[in-house]
């Protein structure tokens, strides 16, 4: 069983439409920028499963109905949950006519009293009034790992502690429990007996009685930890371990280890040096035992003796998140009676770690998942590096349209549908182009020179893209069409941010009458290619990306022929862009300048040195690195060393808008 969608109304950020959440089987994830409801969804999911009341640990508290614009609050708010492969046994809400599909449905309303308390309406299937019983919520095992979790706290002795839970769900009959109870019990009598303990309850008792003067004939006794299983439970703790530990050579335990790690069997676990032995201590106890090895010299003790102990507040914030983490999972892991699924909410799993332990801690949570197949992730994050590792179908990205707050499953959007599509995603979507669900405005171009200009022009007219939360996404080549059908919702919603196409019309590459060869180099006569190129059309690759962009509306802007015939366009930029080329090329770039001072005319100029960069590549990115430089240094000085494209500042204009202070009242 697992939690296939989810709509969540009128709850905190959440308006009378409502946001529509579905989910996979497995690891599911919760994107977007700041302030768009990642919390207040999960938290719609922590009150829907703590229903019972035995269970609340969070409430729906008149605070969380949602206040619109103009400050009214709504007075009725409802959480839909839907659920797939349903057993019958949770006849609450199994619906076999839907395909052993389930649902669940809550309410919420003030009570109109003078205290306008919060009431809550559940019931199962489509049909309100159908009661919902205390054991389908025990059928559901829900772990909550909040945002500004503290680890070593959770891991402390209490009732209540992930360690104590888990304990509780591996000693999970009454034999195993009564076990420890013994154990208890027997190391208590034993401890009692110690003239030490026997000495602290003489002492007390014996100024007690010189205080009382037998007025009121107490006495008192002492124990240790009561032998039942919720106070060993709630005693547990745990500490760090070094994985290797340093041995001196010298003595006759040091020998024993050497001859241990001549033995197949142990030589993993040991480590030798001329100076000393480094001994893996935990897993060579645990070799010896499950070997029965037997050896006169003490070697057990000694090796205990040896092993350092830490306690967790030693080790960093990330480790001890990872530790808490596994708990959490370990108790998850063991199968329950009773149970149909298991789901764990996790905000920010990302938080203390640095990017390969965020990739580790994914593959974690896949593996998990393999081995416990009701186990459903769900998870929050701000962390491209995680965002990169899932699938599309996976993901339910949360956005700001219109002061309105609207969750985009992707498993919706076009490129989704399309296998093709999606397999070139999955390859390319990496931790840099992954930033683009967090952003409000999306730059597609087609390669590094485009994505160096951008930035720069931006700052030039009053648009920094880090004020703006802009991305430039560099698709590295002409494959736009999967990036737009991601922009794409197959229910006609609009896309989640504004988005724009910037790349080359490509004219004259249609080998027609106006074809320009690949061939030509800056010294060939450019005098027909001015008339070629003003009679030529846009190509059909273009065209083609303006109708799909269109159909998305998406913008475009397309560059004539390509970016650097524009970059061209006038006098003073051809003047730049050759100065340029000659400190690249000093010898062939000098020949490129006597050609261009020979021509008259601005295109014919213009053509040459487009010319000469199309023949020489490799130098795009140097080109625009260096015309990026002269933008922002004319910027700083209050200069324009360099014009740029009309096509360009559209761009830019386009994914920036107006923020507060520049809105002229």
């Amino acid at each position: 069983m697992y939690l296939e969608r989810i709509k969540v109304r009128n709850f905190r950020c959440f308006n009378d439409n409502g946001i529509v959440a579905n989910f996979r089987k497995g690891v599911n994830v919760i994107v977007g920028e700041n302030n768009t409801g990642k919390s207040a969804l999960i938290d719609a999911l922590r009150i829907a499963f703590s229903a019972a009341q035995y269970q609340r640990e969070i409430f729906f508290r008149k605070l969380d109905f949602h206040v619109d614009a103009t400050g009214k609050t709504a007075c009725e708010a409802q959480f839909d949950l839907y659920f797939a492969e349903v057993p019958m046994e949770l006849i609450d809400i199994w619906m076999p006519d839907s395909g052993n599909r389930g649902e669940f449905h809550m309410k919420f309303h003030l009570t109109g009293s003078g205290d306008e308390k919060v009431k809550c309406t559940a019931w199962g299937g489509s049909i309100e009034g159908n009661h919902l019983s205390e054991e389908l919520f025990d059928a559901i095992d829900v772990s909550y790992l909040g945002a500004l979790r503290n680890a070593e706290a959770g891991l402390r002795p209490a009732r209540n502690s992930k360690l104590a839970t888990l304990l509780s769900a591996v000693a999970n009959t009454h034999e195993k429990r009564q076990e420890l109870i013994g154990i208890l019990s027997n190391a208590n009598k034993q401890l009692l007996c110690k003239e030490q303990v026997r000495r602290v309850r003489e002492i007390i008792n014996h100024n007690l009685d010189s205080i009382e003067q037998d007025i009121l004939s107490q006495q008192i006794d002492i124990g240790f930890t009561e032998p039942r299983f919720e106070a060993i439970a709630g005693s547990i703790r745990s500490w760090i371990n070094p994985k290797w530990s340093k041995i001196s050579r010298e003595g006759e335990v040091a020998e024993k280890l050497v001859e241990l790690a001549a033995n197949p069997s142990y030589s993993r676990m040991i480590r030798i040096n001329d100076s000393f032995i480094f001994v893996n201590i935990t897993e060579l106890l645990q070799k010896m035992h499950k070997l029965e090895y037997d050896d006169n010299s003490n070697i057990e003790e000694f090796l205990v003796n040896c092993r350092q102990n830490f306690e967790l507040v030693q080790n960093g914030l990330g480790y001890n998140n990872l530790i808490y983490m596994s708990t959490t999972l370990g108790d998850m892991s063991i199968q329950k009676e009773g149970v149909y699924q298991s789901m764990l909410l996790v905000e920010e799993p990302e938080a203390h770690l640095h990017p390969q332990l965020q990739d580790l801690i994914y593959t974690y949570f896949q593996r998990q998942q393999r081995e416990n197949k009701n186990l459903q992730i769900l998870f929050t994050t701000h962390s491209p590096t995680l965002v990169s590792k899932v699938d599309l179908d996976q993901i339910n990205l949360l956005y700001e349209k219109d002061q309105t707050i609207l969750c985009m499953p992707m498993a919706q959007c076009e490129a989704a549908k399309c296998a093709s599509d999606k397999a070139h995603l999955m390859k390319y979507l990496d931790v840099t182009k992954s930033q683009m669900f967090f952003a409000k405005g999306l730059i597609f171009v087609e390669g590094i020179s485009e994505a160096l200009l951008l930035p720069a022009i931006a700052k030039a007219l009053g648009r920094p893209f880090d004020r703006y939360a802009v991305e430039v996404i560099n698709i590295d080549s002409l494959a736009f069409k999967p990036f737009i059908h991601l922009l794409c919702r197959t229910d006609g919603m609009p896309a989640f941010c504004k988005a724009i196409i910037v790349t080359d019309d490509d004219r004259c590459n249609e080998k027609d009458e106006n074809y320009i060869s690949l061939d030509l180099d800056f010294d060939n006569d450019v005098a027909g290619l001015a008339k070629k190129l003003n009679n030529s059309k846009e190509s059909e690759r273009f065209l083609e990306i303006c109708k799909m962009c269109k159909k998305a509306n998406i913008q475009i802007c397309g560059a004539k022929k390509t970016l650097e015939y524009e970059l061209a366009f006038c006098d003073e930029n051809i003047g730049v862009i050759v100065d340029i080329l000659k400190k690249l090329y000093p010898s062939v770039g000098t020949e490129l300048k006597n050609k261009v001072d020979q021509y008259s005319s601005t295109i014919e100029k213009q053509i040459a040195v487009w010319l000469f960069i199309r023949k020489r590549n490799k130098c795009k990115a140097d080109l625009a690195q260096e015309i990026s430089e002269l933008i922002l240094r004319g910027n700083e000085e209050g200069k324009e060393y360099f014009c740029i494209p009309e096509y360009l500042k559209q761009a830019v204009y386009y994914v920036t808008e107006p923020i507060v202070e520049e809105i002229e009242v």
